[in-house]
């Protein structure tokens, strides 16, 4: 027996999604009545957007683990600048558990846990930084650090709307 991919799967689901459900969602749309029109339109319009997920958990299956590759290349020397940065301007009690928690160093065999590590380290890094700007907001270095971290932000939000324009763009209604 053949186990099917989660790619396999989802493509043939949405196959029969195509070529089945909407054709006939849509003849039944078109010989509704006035009574059962809103109805229609609404059976429609989710099963497009239940299409439009399925989309989306497909290009997350074929596409999410190159770009994760990419922003953990990214990210990682933005912690060690991050890290180097906090050792030398860490003062207190808050400064210290910060620190140690930045020291954490997770590697993990799926990139996504990896990242995902990464990304909340960096979230506490720059929760720390806000709150350090009083002090801190004209130093080169702070100033550098904020501007890398806005600039793997972007590339985050690029990454992301690199999925899901492939799973949504062009494809129907929205609501």
């Amino acid at each position: 027996m053949t186990n099917p991919s989660p790619v396999a799967i989802l493509k043939t689901v949405l196959a029969s999604l195509d070529a089945m459900l909407l054709p006939g969602l849509q003849a039944n749309l078109a010989k509704a009545t006035p009574e059962t029109e809103s109805a229609e339109k609404l059976n429609l319009s989710t099963a497009l957007t239940m299409g439009h997920l399925l989309r989306l958990a497909l290009s997350r299956l074929e596409q999410d683990e190159p770009l994760l590759r990419a922003e953990r290349d990214l990210l990682k020397p933005l912690l060690a600048d991050l890290r180097a940065y906090l050792s030398v301007h860490r003062d207190g009690a808050a400064d210290e558990w910060l620190h140690s928690h930045m020291a954490i160093n997770q590697e993990s065999p799926a990139v996504a846990d990896e990242v995902a590590a990464i990304r909340l380290q960096l979230h506490h890094a720059l929760d720390w930084l806000q709150k350090k700007r009083p002090v801190l907001g004209k130093d080169p270095d702070y100033l550098r650090l904020r501007g890398d971290i806005r600039r793997c932000i972007a590339f985050q939000i690029e990454n992301e709307s690199k999925l899901i324009d492939a799973a949504m763009s062009g494809r129907g209604h929205r609501r």
